[in-house]
């Protein structure tokens, strides 16, 4: 919504001229506001804010799984890698792939550190410093220290775990990470 408007502006109209569906559900965006990426009915993948158009098609037909892919998950601050949300608990479905993605391309992104590993409702911090996530075989409140510039994390921190009868979910980082 621009400053002093009296309604939203439908900002990806012009990108997918005919959509006759919502064109982007589940979404995040960037923290430096170039890129947002959504798992959802005709837009799955990620687009350009700065030049109102798309960057890469998770492919599939519109509201099927293959589109869905990134549906909740986690996008770097600079908007060039996602984490897939693998939590079960969430409507979707999300992907649950494990590893890091380009979105240029969609390509894994190698020796990342997640290469065999499933996220929780992954959520990175502003800075770029942290990737919170819920454990799925914990259930626990965790993170791991991300190395932006390298693409990397480090060793997994548990730092809360799951109460009785109580589900953690949707964690973000605080901006001071």
């Amino acid at each position: 919504i621009k400053p002093g408007a009296t309604a939203p502006d439908d900002f990806s109209a012009p990108a997918f001229p005919g959509a006759t569906t919502c064109t982007m559900t589940c979404h995040t965006v960037s923290a430096d506001g170039s890129t947002i990426i959504s798992g959802g009915d005709v837009m799955g993948g990620s687009f350009n804010l700065l030049t109102n158009t798309p960057i890469y098609d998770t492919g599939g037909a519109a509201g099927s799984a293959q589109k869905r892919l990134w549906s909740n998950s986690a996008l770097s601050p600079n908007g060039k890698y996602v984490v897939e949300n693998g939590n079960p608990n969430v409507p979707g479905p999300p992907g649950n792939q494990p590893g890091m993605y380009n979105t240029a391309d969609g390509s894994l992104v190698a020796n990342s550190g997640l290469d065999a590993l499933t996220l929780g409702s992954p959520s990175f911090s502003a800075d770029g410093t942290k990737l919170a996530y819920v454990d799925l075989g914990s259930g626990a409140l965790s993170s791991f220290a991300f190395d932006l510039k390298n693409a990397k994390v480090g060793a997994s921190t548990p730092l809360v775990p799951v109460g009785t009868g109580a589900a953690v979910q949707w964690p973000s980082v605080s901006p001071d990470a």
